[in-house]
């Protein structure tokens, strides 16, 4: 195994460890904050890619950016989906609130039935049928 080979396993258990654990806004503002870092160092010196691609066992450094893309992807990914999932989990709880404290309160005139439940679906839609009176 090479080196890089190594480093892209180990991130990797990292990353679902991270999610799994670790996770909170102030740590993933610190990945990203980190990542930006390293993307603006990466870009003002180019050939600091090559020679770190070189130390880890990649032919290129152009490779190397690769796979630190496909790192971050996964981080993305990872990112989004967690966060779907807690505002799923708030919107469920949300409606869950709703619905019990619908359920708790009682109806105006308890035991009437609305006017639009009262009539079928086409006489609600019929317009022609409402009649004005002068």
């Amino acid at each position: 195994m090479t080196i890089i080979q190594v480093l892209l396993l180990a991130v990797s258990v990292l990353l679902l460890f991270y999610f799994a654990r670790l996770r909170s806004r102030a740590r993933d503002k610190l990945v990203v904050t980190l990542a930006i870092t390293a993307a603006f160092v990466l870009i003002l010196f180019p050939g600091l890619t090559t020679r770190i691609a070189n130390m880890v066992g990649v032919g290129r450094g152009t490779d190397l950016m690769l796979y630190i893309g496909f790192v971050m992807a996964a981080f993305a990914s990872l990112l989004f989906y967690s966060k779907t999932r807690e505002l799923e989990a708030r919107l469920t709880t949300l409606a869950r609130s709703i619905a019990i404290q619908q359920a708790n309160t009682p109806c105006e005139h308890e035991g009437e039935v609305p006017d639009t439940l009262d009539k079928t679906d086409s006489e609600a839609d019929d317009v022609s049928a409402v009649t004005i009176d002068k």
